[in-house]
């Protein structure tokens, strides 16, 4: 079982695609080039569970390529790519998704940029297969 990536939204809806990016708190000791994680949006309808919450399974992803960043340097380019956002909202997010480090670092807040490609990509029907199979079973009980 790989360890989960989970994503509190599905931005850009960059998780549909072969290949994305996201944006993490450094760490170097959980984000490392050639590990796989488990790729895991959140969903209330997903049919995953994890820590209390539903997430829909797209796959396992390849951690092909880490670019360490401090949080001041995050630009437009790399706003934009990874969530559609201007970067000022962007950075607004991180702070919120890691109150405790942005408050105590700053500015100078590390991050790492992480490109990803899926190993195995399941598609909708994978990502949903338990719910379907219950919309069926029920339609022709």
């Amino acid at each position: 079982m790989f360890k989960p990536l989970v994503f509190q939204r599905n931005y850009n809806q960059k998780l549909d695609c072969s290949c994305f990016t996201t944006v993490r708190l450094h760490n170097q000791a959980v984000n490392q080039v050639g590990t796989t994680r488990l790729i895991l949006p959140l969903d209330k309808h997903g049919s995953y569970s994890y820590n209390g919450k539903q997430y829909r399974n797209c796959g396992n992803a390849l951690v092909r390529e880490i670019k360490p960043i401090p949080l001041k340097d995050i630009n437009t380019f790399i706003s934009h790519l990874d969530s559609g956002l201007p970067p000022g909202d962007f950075q607004q997010l991180l702070r919120h998704m890691y109150p405790t480090q942005t408050a105590e670092h700053g500015h100078e807040t590390l991050f790492d940029i992480m490109l990803m490609d899926y190993v195995v990509k399941n598609d909708v029907f994978q990502q949903y297969a338990d719910k379907i199979i219950d919309i069926i079973q029920k339609k022709t009980a």
